[in-house]
């Protein structure tokens, strides 16, 4: 299923990278690239995650990072909200 990132998650990831990026850019490209496979997990099984704090959406965390997605499944896609730090509130 094609998963869709919104501007709102293109904004999170883009924010990701510069905070890490200020300190290493190598470890910032990695933590990118971990949240980009994570969004290809979820368009190959959307059912992966666990049910999200909100009705209708759904939440992945992104492996060895302190990073999560979180997602809606629609009809036909699936809808990528937003990514997530453990420690920020939704």
């Amino acid at each position: 299923m094609k998963a869709l990132i919104s501007k709102k998650a293109e904004i999170s990831i883009e924010e990701i990278y510069e905070y890490i990026a200020k300190d290493n850019n190598l470890s910032a490209q990695k933590i990118v690239n971990k949240i980009h496979k994570a969004v290809e997990t979820i368009s190959q099984n959307p059912y992966i995650g666990v049910a999200g704090r909100y009705d209708g959406t759904r939440e992945f965390f992104v492996p060895r990072t302190k990073y999560y997605v979180v997602y809606e499944i629609e009809v036909g896609f699936i809808n990528i909200a937003n990514i997530m730090h453990t420690a920020r509130d939704y």
